[in-house]
């Protein structure tokens, strides 16, 4: 697979870069609790910035070193779509004196976003998180910045990119990289909950990094596409900063997800729908970030195969784009009844219809799961290659039971949506599978 063998082939290129410069980070934040992390999170960091270069050149990365937005992924959607998703906000800073000493006197365990939510405490202990970490009293380390400001400058010559850091015109490096180490707020390890990406936007929840107390990341899935195919960069730090880290069920180690409730007393649908949801459309990022599910929404011809076999049916389908910035062109003159962008997906998906998904990683498949919706999964055969063990298991049950479909496959999904004659109930293998694999696994 091209994007594949694209991202392996810069991954070289980079661990050479950074090799050259990994000793000496290490050094800089040897008497850090937090060393392992911070080295980490620069390592993803940097490297985002090498994979920005290769996707929009010097100038690109030059917005991306000046501006305020710091996410690689949200940055490459504002400024190759020239729009504000408004994915990722900034934790704005909180400047009220004694603010954070008064905080450290409850040394609470720690919670941001993605961390699941059961009872009234974990809600608590998100909000004194996100107090404690936009209170933190951050101090630059003018040494500091000076040596990273010398190790970016090493690593750019390595890899050839011709950006020098040389004033504060580029001197946009995330503050976590550049500051002193700050106090304890006890004495114990701190236990962070949350879904690792929170601390990859940069948005300035990765300062916790620089407490002096050692912080035990247990990382959670936070959407779909997680441990469904073999190669995955940003699912590749993800785990890495973490100590422990818990997926909805494709993972080594799992637990029962949480975005998604069970609708018990979830309405059939009156109309027995056909609901296509759509894909997102990428960012020349993205190809590197999510090489195969980027070739996923790459390919078109999964969409030209799903669009001539729901007319074939001639079934009246509904279809619902991504909102905004986000909405792909490739479904242009093949959408059915469109449902409004404005509106979730999972709340328009009832049960008793049938949804088609043209890629295995939506997060919305795990809503159909939960609430045992029948769906179709429509990929690209080569894609396959990719999957995990555990997805490759999965995909063998789906297309056991005719549920799983490849774009060279003329007219069998079309049979299969008239065969099931409106009647839209998941068959009951695959009812067990997902009840052993996904629903019924313990919380964490």
């Amino acid at each position: 697979m091209r994007q594949v063998k694209t991202l392996l082939k810069e991954l070289e290129v980079h661990q050479k870069g950074y090799q050259k410069v990994k000793r000496k980070l290490k050094s800089l934040y040897r008497y850090y609790s937090n060393e392992r992390e911070i080295v980490d999170l620069f390592e993803y960091w940097i490297l985002s910035s090498y994979l920005i270069n290769r996707s929009y050149g010097s100038n690109g990365l030059k917005e991306y070193l000046k501006g305020s937005q710091k996410d690689p992924i949200v940055f490459s959607y504002e400024y190759e779509f020239k729009a504000k998703t408004g994915l990722v906000n900034q934790a704005k800073p909180i400047d009220i004196k004694y603010l954070f000493e008064l905080l450290s006197f409850f040394p609470l365990s720690l919670r941001f976003p993605g961390a699941p939510r059961i009872t009234f405490f974990d809600s608590i202990r998100g909000k004194y998180t996100n107090l404690l970490s936009r209170s933190l009293p951050i101090c630059k380390d003018e040494n500091l910045e000076r040596d990273i400001v010398e190790i970016v400058n090493i690593y750019f010559s390595e890899v050839k990119i011709n950006i020098k850091l040389s004033d504060s015109e580029y001197l946009f490096i995330p503050r976590v990289f550049r500051s002193k180490q700050l106090g304890r707020i006890s004495f114990k390890v701190l236990n962070v909950k949350c879904a690792p990406v929170e601390l990859m936007h940069f948005n300035g929840y990765e300062n916790i990094f620089l407490l002096k107390n050692k912080l035990k990341i247990f990382g959670f899935q936070h959407g779909g596409g997680y441990d469904n195919a073999s190669v995955d960069l940003n699912l590749f730090f993800e785990k890495k900063i973490s100590s422990e880290f818990y997926g909805w069920g494709l993972a080594e180690t799992n637990i029962h997800q949480h975005r998604y409730v069970n609708k018990g007393n979830l309405a059939n649908s009156s109309e027995n729908r056909v609901l296509w949801i759509e894909s997102s459309k990428d960012t020349k990022l993205m190809a590197y970030s999510y090489p195969v599910a980027h070739a996923i929404k790459e390919n078109d011809n999964v969409v030209r195969y799903i669009y001539s076999e729901l007319k074939r049916t001639g079934i009246s389908y509904y279809s619902k784009p991504y909102p905004n910035e986000l909405k792909s062109d490739r479904y242009v003159g093949k959408r059915g009844m469109i449902i409004s962008e404005d509106e979730k997906a999972e709340d328009v998906v009832s049960l008793g219809d049938l949804v088609i998904f043209d890629n295995c990683m939506h997060s919305l498949i795990y809503f159909c799961i939960e609430n045992n919706i029948m769906f179709i999964i429509v990929s690209d055969k080569d894609i396959k290659n990719y999957y995990t063990e555990k997805m490759k298991n999965w995909y063998k049950v789906l297309r056991s039971n005719n549920l799983f479909f490849f774009p060279d496959e003329k007219s069998q999904l079309s049979n299969k949506i008239m065969e099931l004659c409106s009647i839209y109930v998941m068959p009951k293998e695959v009812l067990d599978y997902h009840s052993y694999n996904f629903v019924n696994i313990k919380n964490k």
